[in-house]
């Protein structure tokens, strides 16, 4: 190697780019046949991130010595670097045509394949790099990627500690380390994790975005916002910086906020179409359904297929009372994804409130068309088991005559009449900042805990005609929650303590006689999810009711997320339609799977269905062991 050669080396080795180009300009001048001075300037450019003159270097090497696998490999970097991953790919092959044992193109391949989503042949890769190779860095923080891809976090870990063993100034197997703690939910040691990563590498903007969303689950939103505007101002035309941006606005109720971001997005890239669709959505929460129904199409224009935006088109429709649309959208989109369960129970909940005109557009609608129409009134007020065991065959008959086969995922029967108590919005400011909204405060329910399905239903058919001064929303449900005691249970929400003990005995009066089993009947405020963030929120009827007040400085928390978010705290909705349809059948075939894996015998009085195979039936299982059968 001549002296100026080993001088480009240095250059090279000290990241003085600009350096060893000149001298490999001077060599070339020289020796236009000098491949190891066409190989360095090829290097050196790409670092300097041009690449097009790099793989011109490069294919001149290759044109010089048809075998110099190296440049074959770096030629396969460049398309790499290009976003040209097919074509890497093929060079990085015919690399390794060459040596077969090549690791830098085993590797690189091997990344190439896992971003292909072929996890076990970039695992294969990996490990053949390492046999040939063990103390190949890369090659280890590689393998930690895989792994981590398929879920073995304890071996992803294992490498990307040897990976940084063999080299702690790599960055990337930091990255990975923040990634498997993250994923533990061991949030604090992945921020010591992505810190070190941005310290070795602190214009890497996906260690920016990584450390975002680590703070983001551990809800630090400032941080989190501040870190992600950071990674913008280092590259402020990736795409996906602006996409987490609006995400973490939203997720923070700041949507006009989260506009601007999503919107620079769409700047960025014309043809995203879940940039218009998230767009719309947002502007969709804000009320502003021209502006939605605009963005809304523009997502659908660039993907026909893209089975989302229909859900923001038909609750658009649903908005301006165009409920027949809606329903022809709903099923147009069922056939876009016939696999959804979401787009299913979409379905079935919207005739809750309403009942097509075409009968026919889809099985669902004819079944619950059927429901309503064979389950008459006389059946509700003289329910007993007979009569629940008749509809039970009813709703089972018109699921076999449509060829329905559904695994309806909901546990609970909601009658709200007259409006929404805007639960979500509130329960969106306790999640985000751990308060208890001043409307919960007002918010009691009269609970009643029933010991066997069969009076799980009669409460259903009970609310079915209550009449109530206010109207009051009413719920029938089986307790999920495992370590939450109960099995059977019926809630009534009320706007006041004096409101909710008149109902408490209005519903004691009337239903004495009613049950098999006396039912436990007790009033509580709110959520259960308040009461264990703050255990003085939960009132039982003999302690003072003004034992835990609403603090003062919550209040501002409040008005500045409204201002952010501005919805009504109490919405008008649409009634639900007078008796039992679709959506209550399924939810009481849920209850019997409940019923029979609790070994609860009432069930057999309503069916001798065995029940095991339905989706639900495993999630008891797994959601609530303590309450099984023995």
């Amino acid at each position: 190697m001549n002296k100026s050669l080993r001088e480009a080396n240095e250059m090279f080795k000290q990241k003085n780019y600009l350096e060893t180009i000149g001298l490999c300009q001077s060599i070339l001048t020289e020796n236009k046949e000098s491949k190891e001075a066409w190989k360095l300037f090829g290097r050196a450019l790409m670092n300097l991130s041009q690449i097009e003159k790099a793989s011109k270097c490069f294919r001149n090497v290759i044109e010089l010595d048809k075998l110099d696998f190296e440049s074959i490999y770096y030629l396969g970097t460049t398309y790499y670097l290009s976003g040209n991953k097919e074509l890497a790919k093929k060079y990085y092959k015919e690399a390794l045509d060459i040596n077969n044992d090549y690791p830098p193109a085993l590797t690189s391949l091997g990344n190439i394949e896992l971003m292909l989503g072929n996890k076990e042949e970039a695992l294969k890769l990996q490990l053949r790099t390492i046999k040939n190779d063990p103390k190949h860095s890369s090659a280890w923080s590689s393998l930690s990627n895989c792994y981590l891809q398929l879920g073995q976090l304890d071996i992803a870990e294992k490498a990307a500690k040897k990976s940084i063993e063999l080299n702690p100034k790599l960055y990337i197997p930091y990255n990975y380390l923040a990634l498997i703690q993250k994923a533990r939910e061991n949030l604090s040691q992945a921020k010591i994790n992505i810190k070190k990563a941005i310290e070795l590498s602190p214009k890497s903007t996906n260690n920016y975005l990584l450390y975002s969303s680590i703070l983001k689950q551990s809800g630090e939103f400032v941080d989190a916002e501040l870190i992600m505007r950071k990674a913008i101002l280092l590259d402020p035309n990736l795409e996906k910086s602006y996409i987490s941006l609006g995400s973490l606005l939203k997720e923070q109720g700041k949507l006009e906020q989260a506009l601007i971001p999503l919107i620079k997005a769409t700047e960025l890239n014309h043809n995203n179409a879940l940039n218009y669709y998230n767009i719309g959505s947002i502007l969709l929460d804000l009320g502003r359904l021209d502006e939605a129904e605009g963005f809304t199409k523009k997502s659908m224009a660039i993907n026909k297929n893209l089975s989302q935006a229909y859900i923001n088109l038909i609750s658009i429709l649903i908005g301006r009372g165009n409920k027949e649309e809606a329903t022809e959208k709903l099923v147009e989109a069922m056939m876009l994804d016939s696999t959804s369960i979401d787009f299913q129970v979409r379905l079935i909940q919207f005739l809750c409130t309403y009942n097509p005109i075409k009968k026919d557009l889809h099985p669902l609608i004819r079944a619950d068309n059927e429901i309503k129409r064979e389950i008459k009134r006389n059946i509700i007020t003289s329910i007993n088991s007979s009569g629940i065991s008749k509809i039970y065959t009813i709703g089972v008959n018109a699921l076999s005559r449509n060829s329905i086969h559904i695994d309806y995922p909901l546990s609970q029967i909601c009658r709200s009449y007259d409006y929404d108590l805007n639960c979500s919005r509130h329960k969106t400011v306790f999640e985000n900042f751990n308060i208890i909204p001043e409307f919960c405060f007002s918010c009691y329910k009269v609970q009643i805990d029933l010991s066997t399905v069969i009076d799980l239903i009669k409460l259903l058919f009970i609310f079915e005609g209550l009449s109530l001064k206010n109207n009051n929303i009413r719920k029938c449900m089986v307790e999920m929650r495992n370590n939450v005691p109960g099995l059977y249970k019926g809630l009534i929400y009320c706007s006041s303590l004096i409101e909710a003990k008149n109902i408490l005995e209005v519903f004691r009066k009337n239903t004495s006689d009613y049950f098999l089993y006396k039912p436990q009947i007790k009033v509580k405020r709110g959520c259960n999810e308040y009461s264990v963030a703050y255990p003085l929120y939960k009132v039982p009827e003999e302690l003072d009711p003004n034992v835990f007040k609403y603090k003062e400085a919550w209040k501002k928390i409040e008005v500045n997320y409204d201002k952010r978010n501005p919805t009504p705290k109490v919405m008008k909705i649409d009634k639900k339609i007078v008796g039992l349809g679709l959506n209550d059948f399924l939810v009481i075939r849920n209850w019997l799977v409940y019923a029979q894996q609790i070994g609860d015998p009432t069930v057999d009085q309503i069916t001798h269905d065995n029940l095991e195979d339905l989706e639900i039936a495993k999630a008891i299982k797994q959601a609530i062991p303590s309450k099984l059968m023995s």
